[in-house]
């Protein structure tokens, strides 16, 4: 091994924007699109909340958006959609929206983290040079709680390659809340009465 091989890599506790910025980039692009993805599905329960009341668009919105949580939100139609669908004839509604019910559930706490835990950057070493990485962390003073996240799905940190598998994730549900949503509407959405109707009446 010679000299120049040999020389340890320093890792500083301040680097410079060069030595870091690539990594935080697309460490915070992958929290922008976690965002965006959510603020999407969120615009779909929304439109299952409208549904679900049976109001006008400004009525519906002035109730579901006075309450700020998504995790309100999915309560709200989760119970609107259980009597909506309580008939035999929506069998294949209720057993759609069990599936996409299920998926949320499971997604939530990893937007949870990613909302409401801190980031830290931590430095290592590829062998060559320093290496930063960007992580949302649990919150040092939570721990004192002694319950674990399960939003953090067992690891120490979320990094930007378990942030962009999120964003996979909320994007596909997106789309099938997208479909279900649809269905829903074409289902409850009476169609005009018709001259004939009126003559068959």
């Amino acid at each position: 091994m010679n000299e120049e091989s040999a020389k340890p890599v320093i890792i500083k506790l301040h680097p410079t924007p060069e030595e870091y910025e690539e990594a935080e980039n697309a460490f915070l692009r992958a929290v922008g699109l976690c965002i965006t993805q959510w603020a999407f599905v969120d615009r779909m329960l929304f439109r299952l909340f409208r549904q679900g009341i049976g109001a006008p668009t400004h009525r519906a919105a002035i109730v579901y958006y006075d309450q700020h949580s998504i995790n309100s939100h999915f309560r709200q139609v989760d119970a609107l959609l259980k009597g909506l669908f309580e008939a035999d004839e929506h069998k294949e509604l209720r057993e759609f929206w069990k599936e996409l019910r299920q998926k949320i559930t499971d997604l939530l706490p990893t937007r949870n983290v990613i909302a409401h835990q801190p980031v830290r950057r931590l430095g290592t070493s590829d062998g060559e040079k320093a290496v930063y990485i960007y992580g949302i962390h649990m919150e040092p003073y939570q721990r004192y709680l002694g319950k674990p996240l399960k939003g953090m799905k067992g690891k120490d940190a979320l990094v930007t390659e378990d942030l962009l598998a999120h964003v996979e994730a909320v994007e596909q549900l997106t789309f099938e809340l997208v479909s279900f949503s649809k269905k829903v509407i074409h289902t409850f959405t009476r169609r005009p009465i018709t001259k004939r109707d009126k003559h068959d009446e």
